[in-house]
């Protein structure tokens, strides 16, 4: 639950506030709890995290599929980012990146609980 709550936080990050410059916050981290999401509450359920991952998948492709082109650059600027601004096609590849990962470590953790080993 942790992985898939992150990478909905990605995608609210990267799309929402880092490219399209929306005033929204993190639906789990805080700034006293930065790893949040990793840290389910017994009130939190699995679907609830794949739902808001979906919501951000929409709400993402909605950005993509308004912008002018691949090279528009962001119109947000977080602090955190120190005042750059990121062409979008620098945000989906880093998105693909990042989920790719994150997909790796969900396959070592599933690894670790089962024993069995892909083989090439």
């Amino acid at each position: 639950m942790g992985l898939i709550r992150h990478l909905a936080e990605g995608e609210r990050w990267w799309f929402r506030i880092a490219f399209a410059g929306e005033a929204v916050e993190s639906q789990w981290s805080t700034p006293e709890d930065p790893d949040r999401c990793f840290n389910p509450t017994s009130n939190d359920t699995l679907a609830q995290a794949i739902g808001a991952y979906r919501a951000e998948w929409a709400v993402a492709d909605e950005i993509v599929a308004t912008s002018r082109d691949l090279d528009q650059l962001s119109t947000g600027s977080p602090p955190e980012l120190g005042g750059l601004q990121f062409p979008l096609r620098w945000v989906l590849t880093h998105m693909i990146e990042e989920t790719a990962r994150h997909n790796g470590h969900a396959d070592l953790i599933r690894e670790a609980i089962d024993g069995r080993v892909a083989r090439a």
